[in-house]
């Protein structure tokens, strides 16, 4: 059979009784942790732009609601709007092919379409639940067949597999059976964007940034909107179909590798959703070991941050490249900066969230100025580490005004992936936002979520949020 029928069957058939408890566990923790990104994203200035940009995309219809807004589009705008703003702090979960080298941001895309699908449809909690991990799912198990070598990726790079976790998502919202969830994968297919990577991350001359944003925001419009193609009756049912064979969606992405066995391995048993993980940290992964390395520095030999000097921070060369502006100008420039990112860390007062990226604290003088007293460096040691594992090392040097000088060797910081870890993120992020009683109401609900008969209950705690600043 068609990998990619196997695949859609699996998906339509689904159902909540068929879930372990520790993968019900990790589908909440998906939406705690999605929700949590996309409510601290809210008050930043261009988040006013992707959920303007949604209304243009779909006000026509009113279905699902924008989060923060409250406005009602369609389940495409909504789709795109609230993907906007669960990638908006660059906090998200996170999936990995074998080798380590292609990622992808399941959770991100999979529940702003899960909700927006399934608010439409007027889905129960369980089901919720259901589709969010379907989304998971359906892009983990695509990735999981394919992968790059560290050659191809020097030259070629993206997250793009993303999309099919809005596309299972929003389908399995839906309730779509096996050729409509085909034919939303074979749609989701054709949409799915070049992987762009070098020309929006990591290369020279990119700054003054692109917003990026828009990147993630339209792959879950894509994949919502295949599904909401195929249940508007569009089909794409073929024999061969977009991820089958070696001419499948593979080698368009170039891929070095496929085994197509692997996208269909285990249905019922292995469920990809258990290696969820989130990062500590919002912005990019680069800056999160130095960042570690001096607040660990900071309470060994207790010296403040306003003590600091210099800070020089050893890297792989990737990291290095197009993360050192020490002057950012744009949300995309600011979490792309490693100078910018390890100084707000040290001096924004909060553990991560909007604080580090709104005007008080990209304007603080103390933020600008230690921000251009950080220097980058290229380390053999952290190339060869990056290379074997595609994770960070950074080694970490701070001369405070005094002339004393503390050294860090920090590898990849872990990431946040327990119930504690994620419900400390979301009270963390959402609280810079709303109150604290919306906070605790929202993660309530998510956790009796399986006694919710419509999820309106959910998404009418979700919005309207206090005016921006």
């Amino acid at each position: 059979m068609s990998s990619t029928r196997a695949l859609a069957g699996y998906l339509s058939r689904l159902k909540y009784e068929n879930l372990p408890a520790d993968v019900v566990e990790k589908g909440k923790l998906s939406l705690i942790n999605s929700l949590g990104n996309s409510i601290g994203g809210y008050p930043l200035t261009v988040s006013k732009t992707f959920l303007e940009l949604s209304k243009d995309l779909g006000i026509g219809r009113p279905e699902s609601t924008l989060i923060g807004d409250g406005t009602k589009v369609s389940v495409s705008g909504a789709a795109f709007g609230n993907g906007g703003l669960s990638t908006m702090l660059d906090h998200s979960d996170y999936f990995r092919s074998e080798s380590g080298r292609c990622w992808i941001w399941p959770g991100a895309l999979a529940v702003p379409a899960a909700l927006a699908a399934g608010e439409a449809q007027g889905i129960s909690g369980k089901e919720l639940i259901v589709s969010a991990v379907a989304g998971y799912e359906c892009s983990a198990r695509i990735l999981t067949g394919m992968d790059m070598t560290l050659e191809t990726t020097k030259q070629i790079n993206g997250e793009t597999i993303s999309t099919f976790a809005a596309a299972g998502a929003a389908g399995r919202a839906f309730g779509l059976d096996e050729d409509e969830m085909l034919s939303t994968l074979g749609m989701a297919g054709t949409y799915t964007v070049v992987p762009g990577w070098y020309k929006w991350v990591s290369d020279e001359g990119l700054s003054p940034r692109k917003d990026i944003k828009q990147g993630w925001a339209f792959m879950c419009m894509a994949g919502a909107f295949a599904a909401v193609s195929a249940k508007r009756g569009l089909r794409m049912v073929q024999e061969n179909n977009i991820l089958d064979g070696q001419k499948g969606l593979s080698r368009m992405l170039s891929m070095d590798s496929y085994n197509e066995e692997r996208v269909t391995e285990g249905f019922g048993e292995t469920f990809h959703i258990r290696e969820f993980a989130s990062k500590f940290y919002p912005g990019g992964a680069v800056a999160h070991p130095p960042i570690v390395g001096v607040r660990d520095m900071i309470d060994e030999h207790g010296f403040s941050p306003e003590d600091i000097d210099t800070i020089e921070v050893g890297t792989a060369i990737q990291d290095g490249v197009g993360f050192d502006d020490p002057d950012p100008h744009n949300l995309s420039e600011m979490q792309f900066s490693l100078p910018y990112m390890l100084a707000a860390a040290l001096f924004s007062g909060t553990p991560g969230g909007p604080d580090w990226f709104v005007d008080a604290t990209a304007n603080d003088p103390r933020v600008t100025r230690l921000s251009k007293r950080v220097t980058m460096t290229f380390d053999d040691e952290c190339q060869t580490f990056f290379n074997a594992t595609n994770l960070r090392l950074s080694k970490v040097t701070v001369t405070t005004k005094s002339g004393q000088q503390y050294y860090k060797r920090v590898e990849h910081n872990g990431e946040a992936k327990t119930p504690e870890e994620i419900r400390d993120k979301f009270i963390g992020a959402a609280s810079q936002v709303i109150e604290r009683k919306q906070v605790d109401e929202i993660l309530d609900t998510i956790g009796d979520l399986e006694t919710v008969s419509n999820i309106s209950k959910l998404t009418g705690l979700l919005a309207p949020f206090p005016a921006k600043g």
